[in-house]
This record gives C-alpha cells, structure tokens and sequence, in this order.
C-alpha cells in the first residue's frame, strides 16, 4: 500500500506541475453556436401519445363518475358496508391507507416526471 501511496503521489504532483495546454480557438463560437441553436428549439410540445393519454384519463374518470351516480342506494350502502367491514378485519388503519396511496401516487409522479424529461432530451 505504501508504494502505491507513493506513485500516486508522484502521478499526482506530475499532474499538478504540468502546464495546461490552451484551449483551441473555435471552442467558444462552437460552443455558443449550440448554445443559440438549442435556444430556437420549442421549449414544450405536446406529441399524440400525451393527448392519447390525456383522453384516456378522462374517459376513464368520467366512466367512473358515471358508474358511481348509476349506483342504486341500497347497492352503495352495501358496499360502504362491507368495504367497512373488510378494513376492520384486516386491521389496517385508515391512515395506513392514506400514507400507501400516497407514496403510490408520488412514484407514479416521478415516473412520469422522469419520462418526460427522458422524451424531452431525446426530441
């Protein structure tokens, strides 16, 4: 271990003692050229796959809304009551279920959020 302390301290003083070569001439206006070139790009745009998703979502939760005024009294008031029953029998709190929901819906938020920024730097 000391003779490999010992090289890379002197890798690393030869590093240090060694003069740092210019940087070429077209570096910058390269640079600032991909720079202005990427600043005309369109910062958002929508593709046929967000509206597709878009609708779907909707479609879904007006199904859902509809389904659930369709719902006879008497079948809703069964199903708030077995829905009560089956959470005591199995002792999970309803925070539990709050903090599960939550955590469910946060993941799925940073999916989409990584999704988007991967879709973004590919366009």
């Amino acid at each position: 271990m000391n003779e490999s302390t010992q090289s890379e301290r002197v890798v690393e003083d030869a590093l240090r003692t060694y003069p740092l070569k210019p940087a070429p001439p077209d570096l910058l206006p390269n640079v600032m050229a991909q720079v202005r070139a990427q600043s005309h790009a369109p910062r958002f745009r929508l593709g046929w796959i967000d509206w597709a998703a878009t609708l779907f979502v909707a479609c879904m939760t007006t199904l859902v809304v509809v389904v659930l005024n369709s719902i006879p009294p008497e079948v809703a008031a069964y199903i708030e009551s077995e829905l009560a029953l089956r959470l005591q029998m199995t002792q999970v709190p309803g925070a539990i279920m709050l903090v599960v929901i939550g955590l469910l819906s946060g993941c799925m938020l940073l999916l989409a959020a990584r999704l988007f920024a991967r879709r973004r730097w590919l366009a």
